[in-house]
């Protein structure tokens, strides 16, 4: 594969996760079926020759897992993964807005007229002292 096919492929990858998994996982199959069509063709049975050829192919978990690693830039996959952490960790975890804030609010603005409408006289602004 070229550089630039490569350079391709990783990003694809690293934003459409899900179809390549689905791609890969598809293409290993693949691989099983044609081991185990070499085997039928030999004379074996269908059952046993599926078998022979899982045991051939090894563990598809460590082949999957090493074929994601070079299509990933590691690095970025794993800021990705840090950056979703994060932002869910902070969607969850924002304060809630009480009446404690509603008072800071209410002292920080004193033109503003007090919450629950009250006497007119309260409405009035405050003078500013002149510099």
């Amino acid at each position: 594969m070229t550089s630039l096919r490569l350079l391709v492929r990783r990003l694809r990858f690293l934003f459409h996760r899900r179809s390549e998994e689905q791609e890969m996982a598809e293409e290993l199959r693949l691989h099983l079926e044609m081991r185990a069509e070499e085997a039928i063709g030999e004379g074996v049975l269908p059952e046993e020759a599926r078998l022979a050829a899982e045991r051939r192919f090894g563990n598809k978990g460590l082949i999957e897992e090493r074929c994601r690693d070079q299509l990933v830039f590691s690095e970025l996959e794993h800021l990705r993964q840090d950056v979703r952490y994060a932002v869910r960790t902070l969607c969850r975890n924002l304060p809630k807005p009480t009446a404690f804030h509603s008072r800071i609010f209410d002292n920080a603005l004193p033109n503003r007229a007090p919450r629950g409408g009250g006497p007119p006289e309260a409405c009035r602004c405050v003078p500013c002292p002149r510099v």
